[in-house]
């Protein structure tokens, strides 16, 4: 369970969980859509790896990350609500 490691995982579930949000974000942002994922998955590589950093024992196989990565991840995603809305309000 390395940093590495944990970088990877958080890549991974992140391009996945990108990939079904930007098909339902499609229509609201276009082309801007297809970068969520790219986004969303180094977003949770950087949570992991915060997470790892902050010292929370991720070698006990916790199924989320501890709030540090939480809080950080939450912070950087919160640009999608603003994309989102200011696209509703250019085609408004």
């Amino acid at each position: 369970t390395g940093l590495a490691d944990l970088a990877v995982q958080g890549a991974v579930c992140g391009a996945a969980v990108g990939i079904l949000q930007a098909v339902v974000l499609r229509p609201l942002l276009g082309r801007r859509a297809v970068a969520w994922p790219v986004v969303l998955s180094a977003v949770w590589a950087a949570g992991w790896a915060i997470t790892a950093a902050a010292g929370v024992r991720v070698d006990q196989q916790f199924a989320v990350f501890g709030a540090s990565g939480a809080i950080v991840v939450t912070a950087l995603t919160a640009v999608l609500p603003i994309l989102v809305n200011r696209s509703q309000e250019a085609s408004s």
